[in-house]
């Protein structure tokens, strides 16, 4: 139950997909070992054939994909550089499944969201565990400076930030588990033999009172399904009364292949799926569902009591009209919120932020370093 005397974060930040692309480039221009570049939207089909040669479960899904498609003669091959992004896709498979239920589509719609959360995981899982990336700074500058009375919110699934966040508390002797990170969220944890769990405090009146809030699910947040294919209803609910955690920190040789495969060390047998919102912008019906319902309504309170709001790597996109109404209800016209920063490449997004939130003004830097010198200042 959501506590009413909790005290509101001091800072927000919100971390896109940009942000997981900047810790990848940091590390490969570092020369450290295993950082690939993550899909974005533009690039998710082509990003997918780069890494066929080097993943059996990709090159799978890449195979199974295309094989349901060409049953159905209503959709053109993804990977043809002349096909919508992955976002439209991913919309048209949707929608389908949605609105006439078909087996056809839902089939392609498995694969889809099978090679959407493979593809995340090989691309993210090698560089999750490296240090000293721009996320772990950012989060350690405003961390500091905010004396902990942080708040992170994120759209993203894969799991650098809980690391990042995990080697800042850790450090100051705050981690206290992941349960804590997520706040209220009821995730009944996953045990398996592993060994790479995240520590658990001995300390059990430690709190680190830093939040994340992911909005649109999470890698290691998994459902349990009747088989090794979900049915339809499975993976479009009415209700969601019960979220399970896997409590591990994926790493490469992990990856995420036991969340498809029926093993007998992995959730007690059990067949698991990923609990994740797809890419597309009218999710309503998704996120309506009570879990999600309940971060997004905490998120829409942090916002509302910020001083500060960082967006890094957040790029506002014009068509996720969820996401620009959270923010707008949230911070717009707010004479108690002192700054909003954009860490972002593109400078393009500054005036799209000023105008679809009605800021009166948003400080801009291309890089974190940057913006940590003039914080510094």
């Amino acid at each position: 139950m959501e506590n009413p005397n909790e005290d509101l974060p001091r800072t927000v930040i919100l971390i896109g997909a940009g942000a997981s692309v900047a810790q990848a480039r940091h590390h490969r221009s570092n020369g450290k070992g295993g950082a690939v570049e993550p899909p974005l939207d533009f690039s998710f089909f082509q990003r997918a054939l780069e890494e066929d040669r080097r993943d059996r479960e990709i090159t799978g899904n890449i195979h199974h994909l295309r094989e349901f498609i060409k049953q159905t003669n209503q959709y053109a091959d993804p990977f043809d550089s002349a096909s919508p992004s992955m976002e439209q896709f991913f919309a048209d498979v949707y929608y389908e499944v949605v609105n006439k239920r078909s087996e056809s589509d839902f089939r392609i719609y498995v694969e889809l969201l099978k090679l959407y959360c493979n593809l995340i995981a090989s691309t993210t899982n090698p560089m999750m565990l490296l240090p000293a990336g721009p996320v772990d700074s950012l989060l350690a500058t405003e961390y500091e400076s905010a004396r902990g009375s942080i708040a992170v919110i994120t759209f993203n699934h894969d799991l650098v930030i809980e690391n990042a966040l995990y080697r800042l508390l850790e450090q100051s002797g705050n981690w206290r588990s992941l349960q804590d990170l997520y706040g209220d969220i009821q995730l009944d944890e996953v045990s398996h033999s592993s060994g790479h769990r995240f520590p658990v405090s001995s300390g059990s009146d430690v709190n680190s009172g830093v939040k994340l809030l992911k909005l649109h699910g999470s890698l290691n947040w998994v459902i349990s399904v009747t088989g090794e294919q979900p049915l339809l209803d499975e993976l479009f609910p009415r209700e969601m009364s019960n979220l399970l955690l896997l409590p591990d920190r994926l790493t490469e040789e992990l990856g995420l292949l036991y969340i498809y495969k029926r093993e007998q060390n992995v959730g007690q047998g059990r067949d698991l799926w990923p609990f994740v919102v797809p890419p597309i912008y009218e999710k309503t019906s998704l996120v309506g569902i009570e879990i999600l319902q309940r971060l997004w309504t905490r998120a829409r309170k942090y916002l509302a009591g910020a001083q500060r709001l960082i967006l890094f790597g957040y790029s506002l996109p014009e068509g996720d009209h969820l996401a620009i109404q959270l923010l707008r209800s949230g911070i717009r016209r707010r004479p108690s919120l002192e700054s909003v920063v954009c860490i972002n490449t593109d400078a393009h997004v500054v005036a799209r932020i000023c105008s679809k939130l009605e800021c009166r003004s948003v400080e801009f830097h291309q890089d974190t370093m940057g913006y940590i010198k003039r914080r510094s200042l």
